[in-house]
């Protein structure tokens, strides 16, 4: 059978996306290491990791808020997106909130940035409706889900506290967890950010075809 075009593009996109995400697999054990070694700390939420995490959210907000930018008609539906990653980001940013306005704080800034969104996004639902669907129909939303999985659950059951006690046992210290929960999160949020950037760059592809 011969190769079309569109073949060949299918394959070259795949091996590019696959040393994406082979580099990506690389960058919670190059982070962790210049933690342990090079600053020597606890993976803290000053850490070399947890600011690599706060990197990828920002990328991600950017990348959705250029789509919001880019098709008007599906602008709701993107905003909601970057506002759901935003509220991440306050979430993550938890210690400067707590230090700038009071322990807690950031829970009223999350639901204030959460709430402006999805009052947008009401403004017009078919186009909140019709961003989500075009990208949850896309190759890059599996990878995205997974991504926010590990996040949101693998992280949370690696870094249980009792489980790496019982490992442990007398040789427990709680880096131990930190390692394995927040590098857990930077693997995911890298994935779900790399996963963004490739939707946008078929989205640029797939516009230029139709020009």
């Amino acid at each position: 059978m011969k190769l079309t075009n569109e073949d060949r593009f299918f394959i070259r996109q795949t091996i590019i996306e696959f040393f994406l995400y082979a580099i990506v697999a690389t960058i919670p054990f190059l982070a962790i290491a210049v933690d342990l070694f090079y600053f020597d700390n606890i993976i803290n939420e000053e850490s070399v990791v947890e600011g690599l995490q706060d990197v990828f959210i920002i990328i991600t907000i950017g990348l959705f808020s250029y789509n919001a930018k880019r098709f008007p008609q599906l602008r709701q539906g993107f905003v909601l997106m970057a506002g759901f990653f935003l509220c991440i980001l306050i979430r993550e940013s938890d210690n400067i909130f707590d230090r700038l306005t009071g322990h807690g704080s950031w829970f009223y800034f999350a639901i204030t940035a959460a709430i402006i969104c999805i009052g947008y996004a009401l403004t017009n639902r078919q186009a909140a409706f019709d961003a989500l669907v075009l990208f949850i129909k896309s190759r890059e939303y599996a990878a995205f889900l997974g991504g926010l999985v590990i996040v949101f659950i693998s992280s949370r059951l690696l870094g249980t506290g009792s489980i790496w006690k019982h490992i442990l046992q007398e040789g427990y210290v709680i880096t131990a967890k930190h390692i394995v929960e927040e590098g857990s999160e930077l693997f995911g949020y890298a994935i779900m950010c790399i996963s963004v950037w490739t939707f946008n760059r078929k989205l640029t592809t797939s516009l230029k075809l139709e020009k």
